[in-house]
C-alpha cells in the first residue's frame, strides 16, 4: 500500500487548504480512492489505513456540474477520511474545519483528472509494462470488435486483456479467466481501471489489452494516463444525448481517444471507419506521426482496407477483403450483418498492421471465421426450428436499422416468405426525441412490430411506449403493430405469431443483460431462458410444424 505523502507528492495541481493536518496524516496507508460518497462513507477505516475521496467533476446522474452542498459536507465531516480533493465551490470554506487533510485542484485541471493522477500513481503506472494498448471508441461495434481482437491474439499464442461493457477477462500464459468479472461501466473509472491493469500485469503476465472506450469515459478522464498504441473507431450516430446534449459534444468526446489518448510514441496507430461522414475528423486530430490506415466497401485511399461482394444467410455473412497492396481473400463468418463485416474489417487491419510480425492474413481469417457471437449480440437462441429467435443489444436507432436490416437480408437470402417480427422499448431517463424515431425505423422496415418495455428505471413504462408511437402513423391494430408493456409477454406474443412459419423474431435492447430495471426495484430477466422455456412448452403442447 502506498502512503499519502507519496500519492500527493506525485500528483501536480494540488493545493492544501488545512496544512496543519499533513503531518498526522501523511504517513496514512491508503487502501482506496473513490469518487463514490457511498464507498468513502462505507469503507472501513482505522489504526492509520484510509481513504482518499475525490469529488467527482461531473455528476454523471444529473449530467450536470459536481457541486458541494451542506448535507454533502455534514457527511465527509462526521468520517474518517485520510484526504479530501475537492473542485473549486462556493462552500470550500466549510471544510477549513476538517480533521483531514483538504485539497483544492487548481482550475488548470480537474478533479477527473487528478483521480486518475492519484489511481495510476498507486498502482505504479502499470500502462507501461503493457506492450499494446489497443482502444476501440464508436456507437456501435466496440463489443464486437474487442471480442474478435481477443480471439485472433488468443488463438496466435499471446496474453490478452478484454476490458468492456461484459465486464473484464484475462488470458495469460499460465492461466486465464473465462468467466467475466464486472467492472461497472464499459470503460471503467479510474480506480477500478488501473486495479484491472494491474491484475492483469502482475497476475497474468498480459501484454495485450484491448478495451472499450466510452463517450463518458473519455469526457470524464477515466482512460486518463493509457496511451493507446492503436484507436480504433467503429462509428458515430445518435446516442446517450441525454448526456453530451448535442452531436457535436459527443463527437468531440469521441474523437478526444485519437486527440488525447494516442500515445505520442513511436509509430501509433489509428483505424478507423472511412465509410462514416465524420471519419476525416478522426483522421485530422491524429498525432502527425501516427500511422492512419481505413476501412470500409469502398476505397477511399492507399490504407485501405476493403469489403465487396457481401452475402448473407441464416448459416452467417461472406464477403471478399482486399488489402491495401491489393492482396484479395474470401472471408467466410459464421455471425450475421453487414454491421459485422464492418467489425471483422477493423479486426483485421489493427491485425496485420500492429501484429504483421506474428499474425498473417490467412491465420487472422481463420480465427475470425470460428468466432461465435458476442454475447447478446445477434445471437441465434433459436435456428429454423420452424423459425428462429435473435436477441441482439442495439439500443439506438440507427443500431435498431441495422439488426432489421441484417435480419432483411437473411430472409431474403433464404428465399422461404418468413416474416419479419421485431420487439423493441426504449431505456426510461435517455434523449427522449429518439424514441420516436425508434418506431419510426421499426414500423418502416419490420413486417410486424411489438412495443415493450426495456429498462423503464424512473419513467412510467406507458409514458415510453406512447414516445415511441408518436412516429408511427398507424395505430396498434393486432396485424402488424402491437403494444405488449410486460416484455415477457410480449416474447411469448412473438413466438406464438411465428410458431408454424419461417419467421424470424427480432429482439432488441437487452442484449446479454440478466434484469430488468423499473423506478423502485430490479428483475431477474434473462431473455434466453425466457425465449427456451417457451418453445419447450410450445414442443410440449405440440403446436409447432418442423
Amino acid at each position: 500500500m502506498m502512503k499519502l505523502k507519496q500519492l500527493i507528492d506525485a500528483t501536480h495541481d494540488l493545493t492544501c487548504i488545512n496544512p496543519h493536518t499533513l503531518e498526522t496524516y501523511y504517513e496514512h496507508s491508503i487502501t482506496l480512492i473513490t469518487q463514490s460518497l457511498r464507498l468513502a462513507v462505507q469503507t472501513n477505516k482505522s489504526n492509520g489505513y484510509g481513504v482518499i475521496f475525490v469529488m467527482p467533476t461531473i455528476d454523471i446522474s444529473k449530467r450536470a456540474k459536481m457541486v458541494l452542498d451542506h448535507s454533502t459536507i455534514n457527511i465527509l465531516l462526521s468520517n474518517s477520511l485520510s484526504a479530501i480533493v475537492v473542485n473549486d465551490c462556493e462552500l470550500l470554506h466549510l471544510l477549513e474545519s476538517a480533521a483531514f487533510p483538504v485539497f483544492h485542484v487548481f482550475k488548470t485541471t480537474t478533479t477527473d483528472r487528478v483521480f486518475a493522477q492519484l489511481c495510476i500513481h498507486y498502482y505504479n503506472y502499470p500502462r507501461r509494462s503493457i506492450r499494446e494498448m489497443i482502444g476501440v471508441t464508436g456507437t456501435n461495434g466496440k463489443t464486437t470488435v474487442t471480442h474478435m481482437m481477443e480471439k485472433v491474439l488468443s488463438d496466435a499464442k499471446l496474453t490478452v486483456g478484454l476490458i468492456g461493457t461484459l465486464g473484464y477477462k484475462c488470458h495469460g500464459y499460465e492461466c486465464k479467466t473465462n468467466d467475466y468479472i464486472n467492472a461497472g461501466y464499459t470503460t471503467p473509472n479510474s480506480w477500478i481501471l488501473q486495479t484491472i491493469l494491474n491484475e492483469m500485469k502482475n497476475k497474468y503476465h498480459i501484454e495485450n489489452v484491448v478495451m472499450e472506450v466510452s463517450s463518458h469515459g473519455l469526457t470524464v478522464d477515466r482512460v486518463y494516463g493509457c496511451d493507446f498504441s492503436v484507436a480504433i473507431f467503429t462509428n458515430l450516430t445518435q446516442d446517450h444525448l441525454g448526456f453530451h446534449k448535442t452531436m457535436d459534444n459527443y463527437l468531440k468526446a469521441k474523437l478526444l481517444l485519437f486527440s488525447e489518448y494516442l500515445s505520442k510514441s513511436l509509430s501509433p496507430k489509428a483505424i478507423i471507419n472511412h465509410d462514416d461522414p465524420s471519419y476525416e475528423q478522426f483522421i485530422n486530430v491524429c498525432p502527425s506521426n501516427a500511422q492512419v490506415y481505413t476501412y470500409g466497401l469502398s476505397k477511399k485511399n492507399l490504407n485501405s482496407f476493403v469489403a465487396s461482394d457481401i452475402q448473407h444467410s441464416l448459416n452467417g455473412t461472406s464477403y471478399t477483403i482486399t488489402l491495401p497492396s491489393g492482396e484479395t481473400r474470401r472471408v467466410h463468418l459464421n455471425i450475421h450483418g453487414e454491421f459485422n463485416v464492418y467489425n471483422s474489417l477493423a479486426c483485421i487491419a489493427t491485425c496485420l498492421t500492429t501484429y504483421s510480425h506474428i499474425l498473417t492474413l490467412d491465420e487472422t481469417i481463420k480465427s475470425l471465421e470460428s468466432f461465435q457471437c458476442v454475447k447478446g449480440r445477434f445471437e441465434f437462441i433459436i435456428r429454423h426450428r420452424p423459425f428462429s429467435v435473435v436477441v441482439d443489444f442495439a439500443h439506438t436507432p440507427d443500431a435498431l436499422k441495422q439488426v432489421i436490416n441484417s435480419g432483411r437480408q437473411i430472409l431474403l437470402e433464404s428465399a422461404e416468405n418468413g416474416r419479419l417480427i421485431v420487439v423493441f422499448g426504449s431505456t426510461g431517463g435517455e434523449y427522449r426525441p429518439s424514441r420516436s424515431l425508434f418506431g419510426r425505423i421499426a414500423h418502416e422496415n419490420a413486417d410486424i412490430v411489438i412495443i415493450t418495455s426495456e429498462n423503464p428505471r424512473q419513467e412510467n413504462p406507458q409514458t415510453i411506449i406512447d414516445d415511441i408511437l408518436s412516429g408511427i402513423q398507424q395505430k396498434p391494430d393486432n396485424n402488424c403493430l402491437y403494444v405488449e408493456a410486460d416484455r415477457k409477454k410480449a416474447i411469448h406474443l412473438a413466438m406464438d405469431l411465428a410458431r408454424n412459419k419461417n419467421d424470424l423474431i427480432i429482439i432488441t435492447g437487452k442484449g446479454h443483460e440478466t434484469i430488468q430495471t423499473f423506478a423502485n426495484y430490479t428483475i431477474q430477466f434473462n431473455e434466453k431462458e425466457i425465449i427456451e422455456d417457451k418453445y419447450e412448452k410450445m414442443m410440449q403442447e405440440n403446436v409447432l410444424s418442423m
